[in-house]
């Protein structure tokens, strides 16, 4: 891999990062509340928030799977 590709790669990753650290964190009581009304009501605002809410998450476990030979930006986008 040339010194380019990786930076474009770290360059891609932190790009995603920044994008996902936009959406704000849910308390527990917000969590509850919008799994509910995606449960009873079928709320599609309600299931979008608590999924851009848990990227971080996602990635966080996501990122334990290094060393298996994929970039952090597979790795990130394909959890």
């Amino acid at each position: 891999m040339s010194l380019l590709a990786v930076s474009v790669d770290t360059d891609s990753f932190e790009h995603y990062m920044q994008q996902i650290n936009r959406f704000d964190l849910l308390s527990r009581e917000e969590e509850l509340l919008l799994a509910r009304r995606y449960r009873q009501q079928g709320d599609l605002d309600a299931a979008h928030r608590l999924t851009c809410a848990n990227l971080r998450f996602v990635v966080k476990v996501a990122l334990e799977y290094r060393g298996y030979g994929l970039r952090n930006l597979d790795l990130a986008i394909s959890a």
